[in-house]
């Protein structure tokens, strides 16, 4: 299995289709209203669209970060300008198919997680969360090469964001994870760590879909007023999500 901490992502739409211009608000959530704040987790980075921020098509808003995605109707949102984005409307109708009933689950134990492909991906526990390097994000550390290296080892240390793993995970200790990372579901294994959020919904219930021609079925989560998608994690890495006109 690839890396389950590298960027799988089920955005990958075709030429024809990144091309095609699609438009919507961007959303911008705020954290302490907390049916906005649920959603906040699973906005993600530039792909083929802005990701970072959240969409609405129609009444609905949309927040992915290209390996899962969720909607909800968000009332009174806040919007603030406009981005290019997915056909996530498609991406629903050709989706959203579930094989039999969405069942209640709770988020599983971490005794139930299990070993990934190469023995790698994010934290279960935390998801990899990260905190400042010197505690507030404004300082950077002094150091050579070597020691640029063994931070990023040790600690995980990203230049970009001036970040390291949180210390204070109990299963992780803000290291660079090596450990169970896989939550298996109706024959399909999904990276534990990109559900954690999902198990924070209100209400939470999940199914899979119905398979595609490589067997492939993608987990379909709902909850109180949210619904979505998580794409499953292959040996290869290279399944992807395509969005159609």
């Amino acid at each position: 299995m690839a890396n389950t901490n590298s960027r799988r992502s089920f955005l990958g739409a075709s030429a024809a289709v990144a091309d095609a211009a699609l438009f919507g608000p961007k959303i911008s959530l705020r954290s302490e209203i907390d049916r906005e704040r649920l959603m906040l987790p699973f906005c993600g980075e530039n792909y083929r669209w802005d990701l970072a921020a959240p969409f609405g098509v129609g009444s609905l808003t949309y927040a992915t970060d290209a390996r899962r995605i969720i909607r909800a109707e968000i009332i009174s949102r806040k919007e603030d300008g406009e981005l290019r984005i997915p056909n996530v409307s498609g991406l629903w109708r050709d989706e959203w198919k579930p094989d039999g009933e969405l069942i209640p689950f709770e988020k599983p134990p971490l005794r139930s997680i299990r070993w990934g492909f190469h023995n790698h991906g994010d934290c279960p526990d935390c998801g990899g969360r990260r905190i400042p390097w010197d505690g507030v994000g404004k300082e950077y550390p002094n150091l050579d090469d070597a020691g640029f290296k063994h931070l990023e080892r040790e600690k995980g240390y990203d230049v970009d964001d001036n970040c390291i793993f949180d210390r204070a995970c109990r299963t992780c200790h803000g290291r660079p994870y090596k450990g169970p990372s896989l939550f298996g579901f109706r024959g399909q294994f999904y990276s534990a760590a990109l559900l954690l959020p999902v198990w924070d919904l209100p209400g939470v219930r999940i199914g899979v879909g119905q398979p595609d021609s490589g067997g492939e079925r993608k987990l379909l989560f709902s909850a109180d007023g949210f619904e979505g998608i998580v794409c499953p994690v292959f040996a290869d890495g290279r399944k992807v999500m395509q969005f159609k006109d």
